[in-house]
């Protein structure tokens, strides 16, 4: 609601029907994001920034497909899926995103109750460091 953890509309909303027909509004504190065929899910902290840096709808990741879910594995801690991945987000390591065969091996580890844990960095040309291993590409 206006108001709300989202803060006000920032903008009008912006559809984009070349693509998908996907709508953005921008808030002062997030976005919803929104398609036909994923839904509308909201944005907002540490991991949409990380979601912009990895090139935001256009990006390696595409669209949520989900909205943020917290308390996953520990008190604040978060995830959020898309069309080609996920978003992790911990307290002690920030934002970090999961896709492709590193996304499948971290699933087969049992995820976030696996013995991996969270991840502590970006994935890199060699596979990504988690509190509890690594992944190698």
């Amino acid at each position: 609601n206006v108001g709300g953890s989202l803060g006000y509309p920032k903008a009008s909303i912006n559809c984009s029907f070349d693509s998908g027909n996907t709508c953005v509004q921008n808030y002062e504190n997030g976005s919803i994001i929104y398609s036909p065929n994923t839904g509308a899910h909201a944005i907002y902290g540490d991991i949409l920034l990380r979601y912009r840096e990895t090139g935001n709808i256009g990006g390696t990741l595409g669209l949520p497909t989900s909205d943020i879910n917290c308390n996953i594995g520990r008190e604040g801690a978060c995830v959020q899926n898309y069309e080609n991945g996920s978003i992790l987000y911990s307290v002690e390591n920030g934002a970090w995103e999961l896709y492709g065969s590193i996304l499948e091996s971290y699933r087969r580890s049992g995820n976030v109750g696996g013995s991996l844990g969270y991840p502590k960095g970006p994935i890199t040309s060699t596979g990504q460091q988690f509190e509890g291993g690594y992944i190698s590409r």
